[in-house]
């Protein structure tokens, strides 16, 4: 299958595609083309969990959990046709648009400290409260299958906080029962 997937960086106002019909600009635009790279390999993932739980009442329970995650070989797109000095210049491929080559070359470490107190449900009520302390890093900033690496020349640009990277994460709900066997929940 063939698809056209063109991109106007400086389009002209009101007319983005200088007089011609959008299928008669798209038919002359340069392609883009995606290709896998040769040595791609399939994701690895290596979790590890410990955790423990307490009574502290009848009714009431603490649970803490450590996580950690470990992912390597995660798909990363590269664009191995890019513009001379940024978006202006001229591709060393004219013929084509991006190149994008996906390479697993991608990793991004996981780990977390769960803490999470719940009252069972009793004399018509129950709560939980959950608390997260997680720090995700790694080359995959967006953090998606495929994340596009910022500059294919410089790829440790990208290293750092992972999109689902949330330092803090804060939890409570409850339930009460009220008459009539209505249940009130937040």
């Amino acid at each position: 299958f063939r698809q056209a997937s063109i991109t106007i960086t400086n389009p002209s106002y009101p007319d983005p595609y200088q007089g011609r019909s959008p299928a008669s600009f798209v038919s002359t635009a340069p392609q883009n083309v995606t290709v896998l790279s040769n040595n791609a390999e399939n994701l690895e993932s290596h979790a590890y969990t410990v955790g423990m739980s307490q009574e502290l009442t009848t009714n009431l329970a603490i649970h803490t959990d450590l996580v950690y995650n470990r992912m390597t070989k995660f798909p990363l797109t590269v664009d191995i046709n890019p513009r001379a000095q940024g978006t202006a210049g001229a591709r060393p491929l004219a013929q084509f648009g991006r190149i994008d080559e996906i390479r697993t070359t991608g990793e991004m470490d996981y780990k977390a400290l769960m803490v999470r107190l719940d009252r069972r449900f009793d004399d018509r009520y129950l709560y939980m409260l959950s608390y997260t302390l997680a720090k995700a890093d790694g080359n995959v900033a967006s953090g998606g299958i495929s994340s596009r690496v910022t500059d294919g020349g410089n790829p440790g640009l990208d290293d750092g906080p992972a999109v689902n990277d949330r330092r803090h994460a804060l939890v409570a709900s409850g339930s009460v029962l009220l008459p009539a066997d209505i249940n009130l929940g937040a």
